[in-house]
């Protein structure tokens, strides 16, 4: 695993794997942020997304959320110009089988049945795409060109 230290968000309803999740991020190395919603998002809040990068470089997010299921946030993000990749999203779930599993791969995400595997977890963080400065100042750089047309 690369030793470069990844900003995960978790988003779960479910105060105990919540934690446990946060708990296992953070004693890898991690900054992990974490709430039952997205209360930050700018998606979340009906609008497209306005940020220059990534949030965070990972999302772990429960498919059932007070008021919105997982998979319709993350089209919502992908629809509404999130940036982070979505091979780094991570869709729970303790019911799988309602999961439209053609969207999820159509949108590009990983589902897994909860409760999770530590190997499972290790096996996944270790194939995230990473950004390195370079890319993260191109993707800032890009957003602020002013267009000419």
């Amino acid at each position: 695993m690369s030793s470069k230290k990844l900003k995960i968000m978790i988003v779960e309803d479910e105060k105990s794997v919540r934690e446990s999740l946060a708990w296992f991020f953070e004693d890898l190395g991690n900054e992990v942020i974490f709430g039952e919603v997205p209360f930050s998002c700018d998606v979340w809040k009906g609008y497209s997304c306005t940020r220059n990068a990534p949030c965070a470089d990972v999302l772990i997010i429960d498919h059932h959320l007070p008021g919105m299921k997982g998979l319709e946030f993350l089209a919502d993000l992908k629809t509404k110009g999130c940036k982070r990749p979505f091979s780094n999203v991570l869709l729970i779930s303790g019911d799988t089988t309602s999961i439209d599993m053609d969207k999820a791969k159509e949108i590009g995400v990983t589902v897994v049945q909860k409760p999770m595997e530590i190997e499972f977890l290790e096996a996944w963080l270790k194939n995230i795409k990473r950004p390195d400065d370079r890319q993260l100042n191109s993707i800032y750089l890009k957003s602020n060109k002013s267009d000419p047309n």
